[in-house]
Formats: C-alpha cells, sequence, structure tokens
C-alpha cells in the first residue's frame, strides 16, 4: 500500500525521532549497566555524534512525547558534548506555549526560518529543543552565542485525556526552569485558554520555588493571539487581560502562601508580564483559502517584529544568559524534583 507524499514526510521525520530516542535510551542503559560498547563501538561516541546533528539544525527531544519522561543523564551528556565541541557559551532560551494546533510550530518556523514539524497529522507530543548559532558581532551587542527553541506540546492534546495536566504541568516546569523567554500561543481571542495555560506554569514555578531549586523566573512573557486584526481587539482585550493579571496574582499568592514561599507577591514575580507591550494580534497565516493560497505576507512582518523583540531583550534588562553548562544544571535540578518530591 502505497503512502500519500505528506504523510511518507510526516513517518520519515517520526523514524528519524524514534532512532533519535533509541540512541539516547541506549546511552542510559549502557551508563547505568557500566558498558561501553555499542554496536562494535564505543557509547561515548553518541553524545558527540547527537551534538553534531543539533548543531547542524537537527530537533533533540527533551520530554518524551510516550512517557512524558525527560533523560536528564543523556541530554546531560549532550550538553558535556556541546561544551568540547564549542566551549561553554551563553544561550538564550525561548519556548512556545498554546493548545494544540494553534500554530505555534509555524511560528518558530516562521521567525527563526527553521523546520519544526508542522500539518495534518504532525502535532508536537513532548518537548523538542532546536540550537541556533548567532553572528559573532551580533552575539556581543545581544550578550549570547547561540539560542535554543523549545517546541512544546499542546494543551488540550485528546490523546492524554484526563491525565493532561499531569503531563503538561511536567512540560511547564521545564519551560519555567529553562526558558529565558516564553512565548504563549492563542488562537483568535479566547481567554480562557490563557488563563489554563498560565495557571498550570504558575503552580510549576511556586512549586520550584518551594523545593529551594534557585530558579530564576523567565525575562519576560509574550502572547500571540493569531488569526486576529489588531485593528479594534487592542482595546477590546485590555480590559480581559486586566481582570485575568487580577486572577492570576490571586492564584499566585494562594499557591505561594500554600508551599510557604514568601518573596512569590504576584504573577509578575512569577513571569514578567508587560500587558501594554506583550500582547500582540497576528493575521491569519494564509492569503485566502489553502491549499492553493499564498502565505500572507503580514503574518510574516509581525513573526519578524516579534523576533526582533525578543532577540534584543536581555541586552535592553543587561541580562547574563545562561550557559550550556548553567543548562545542563537546570536539567538535573528539575529532574531531582520530580523524582524526590513529585512537583506535580
Amino acid at each position: 500500500m502505497k503512502l500519500k507524499k505528506n504523510q511518507q514526510k510526516v513517518n520519515e521525520k517520526s523514524y528519524f525521532q524514534i532512532l533519535m530516542r533509541g540512541i539516547g535510551e541506549e546511552y542510559v542503559n549502557s551508563v547505568q549497566h557500566k558498558s561501553d560498547k555499542y554496536c562494535g563501538g564505543s557509547i561515548s561516541n553518541l553524545p558527540m555524534s547527537v551534538a553534531d546533528l543539533l548543531i547542524s539544525g537537527f530537533p533533540l527531544e527533551f520530554m518524551n512525547g510516550e512517557t512524558y519522561h525527560m533523560p536528564h543523564v543523556w541530554l546531560n551528556a549532550v550538553f558535556d558534548a556541546l561544551v568540547n565541541k564549542l566551549g561553554d557559551k551563553r544561550v538564550y532560551v525561548i519556548s512556545i506555549m498554546g493548545i494544540q494546533s494553534s500554530g505555534k510550530s509555524t511560528l518558530l518556523n516562521t521567525m527563526f526560518g527553521i523546520n519544526f514539524k508542522v500539518g495534518g497529522g504532525s502535532c508536537t507530543k513532548g518537548v523538542f529543543a532546536q540550537l541556533i548559532s548567532v553572528d559573532g558581532l551580533l552575539a556581543n551587542d545581544l550578550g549570547y552565542e547561540y539560542i535554543l527553541l523549545l517546541d512544546t506540546e499542546g494543551l488540550r492534546a485528546p490523546e492524554i485525556g484526563n491525565t493532561k495536566c499531569l503531563h503538561y504541568e511536567k512540560i511547564a516546569a521545564l519551560v519555567i526552569t529553562m526558558a529565558d523567554i516564553i512565548i504563549v500561543n492563542i488562537k483568535g481571542e479566547n481567554t480562557s485558554e490563557i488563563e489554563e495555560i498560565l495557571q498550570i506554569s504558575v503552580h510549576a514555578s511556586v512549586q520550584m520555588h518551594s523545593l529551594k531549586q534557585n530558579i530564576k523566573p523567565p525575562l519576560g512573557c509574550y502572547f500571540v493571539h493569531q488569526n486576529v486584526s489588531d485593528l479594534n481587539a487592542s482595546e477590546k482585550m485590555r480590559f480581559a487581560y486586566a481582570n485575568i493579571q487580577k486572577q492570576l496574582d490571586e492564584i499566585t499568592i494562594t499557591a505561594a502562601k500554600k508551599m510557604g514561599v514568601s518573596e512569590i507577591q504576584s504573577f509578575n514575580d512569577v513571569i514578567d508580564f508587560d500587558m501594554n507591550k506583550q500582547i500582540l494580534y497576528f493575521p491569519n497565516l494564509w492569503k485566502g483559502d489553502p491549499p492553493m493560497a499564498p502565505v500572507n505576507p503580514s503574518y510574516s512582518e509581525k513573526a519578524i517584529g516579534l523576533k526582533t523583540q525578543i532577540l534584543n531583550n536581555p541586552s535592553e534588562k543587561n541580562i547574563y544568559c545562561l550557559t550550556f553548562s548553567d543548562l545542563k544544571n537546570c536539567v538535573s535540578r528539575l529532574q531531582k524534583a520530580i523524582l524526590d518530591k513529585n512537583i506535580v
């Protein structure tokens, strides 16, 4: 039975992900059993090979989309390989969250010219990372040499069912632990999506603070409403966001009191958010009806505008970005918190 062309492409990418996941699992098993042999070669060469792929633009699975397990031993080895190959460079981490099929991967692809999986039947599961290098002269101005993009699974994925919140809280904990900037992607003007995503993020963040993990809050949170014209939406949504922020402050204070975290008094203590600057409205991706419709130039212009705004954030706030070694320690602390205290 022949596969359709787009289905074949999806399967090829899925096979690659399965292969990469299998390599990581084999490495972890070999470390646990203190064996250094793998297909006639040395197991210690695997992280170096995968680091080469990551540097070349291939995505790396950070959280398994089937079991929602984060292979921290494997990820630590890949980070060590990156340090050996590139040096302990500064990394700016950008993550995206949102409802399933809201266009998260498409937005990242448009902003950075990469190739996360998109299209029907290819929704992101788990968390995938992609590494992008920054030009030397620009790196000095921005304050970092690499960008790490985290593409996350959509909330309310139908396959998860009643356990969706537990799995997504693990994803939120990973994002809060590692990301400098969080993009919350929303389809239309539905504010209930925002509340659900941010409530999960708030609880995950307060949990990490309560476990004394020394987690720095993200530098900012940008809300992107897709398929919305900003001509009338801006004033209409301002009142809704004011109510949301008030509710999130109450939720944050309640969660912090329950977990004994006295230094958290508002939502902005968890995630920095400026309602006047960090809410954006994007038109439809397509100019007309797909599949024959061309891409809407206004969508691309908005995406580039958001990219410029985000990339300049650390230098404007005089923030020093974490290094590969720092991110490795973040992964280890998060995994320890999950295993020891069951943060979800």
